[in-house]
């Protein structure tokens, strides 16, 4: 859960001021892991002009 909020927070800096409606979904709602293991994030993003 830590890991997608903290997703959500860059892109929300990164994208903001944006006059393009963008959306990110992760697809998995949680994802554990052990301290120092990698984890990957199927995340999906929309774009409308």
């Amino acid at each position: 859960m830590l890991l997608s909020s903290l997703l959500w927070v860059f892109l929300a800096v990164s994208f903001s001021g944006s006059g393009v409606a963008q959306k990110v979904t992760q697809d998995q709602s949680d994802v554990s892991s052990q301290v120092g293991q990698s984890v990957t994030l199927n995340c999906r993003y929309e774009t409308n002009w």
